[in-house]
């Protein structure tokens, strides 16, 4: 949710989110079209960890949904589902899914470009990804982040081409 003014980084992939709801940069809020893509209210941000100070002020200026991992932790995963899933009940009739690869913890995934410590772990992503599956129409998905350069011995290759091979069964 970051855009050019509030991304600490300047990296370009942190703004996707931001520019599809229409914020931050013109050439980025425009892309293809001179259009909102994405309503924010049909936004929830799942077991976000690190968020830059800008980042965290736009999603409240928005009033982004957003669950962080410390919420998603004390809840209980099923918990914080249950509270997405009512959240969009009446707001949409497909759901698009992203998987950000660094929303895992980097010990368990390390092939990420921007890893963050701890995080939801194997087990979490597969109850998640089977969850959206059963209990929305899913129009899209994506995989996001994964940085072979900083993989070890495959561990985030094997566990995204295994996150590949559950979203192929599910459809």
């Amino acid at each position: 949710m970051n855009t050019g003014v509030t991304s600490e980084s300047g990296n370009i992939h942190g703004m996707i989110l931001a520019s599809l709801v229409g914020e931050g940069e013109p050439e980025l809020v425009n892309l293809h079209r001179e259009k909102i893509k994405l309503k924010k209210e049909n936004v929830i941000i799942f077991g976000v960890r690190d968020l830059d100070v800008g980042e965290r002020a736009n999603i409240d200026k928005l009033n982004i949904k957003y669950f962080s991992y410390a919420y998603i932790k004390r809840v209980g995963l099923n918990q914080a589902l249950e509270e997405a899933r009512a959240y969009f009940i009446d707001k949409i009739t497909k759901l698009h899914v992203s998987i950000d690869l660094d929303s895992l913890d980097p010990s368990i995934i390390p092939g990420v470009s921007v890893p963050v410590e701890k995080g939801f772990r194997k087990d979490d992503v597969r109850i998640i990804v089977d969850y959206l599956f059963t209990n929305f129409t899913i129009s899209s998905a994506d995989i996001v982040e994964y940085n072979p350069h900083y993989d070890n011995n495959d561990k985030t290759l094997n566990f995204l081409l295994e996150l590949i091979e559950k979203i192929k069964a599910l459809v």
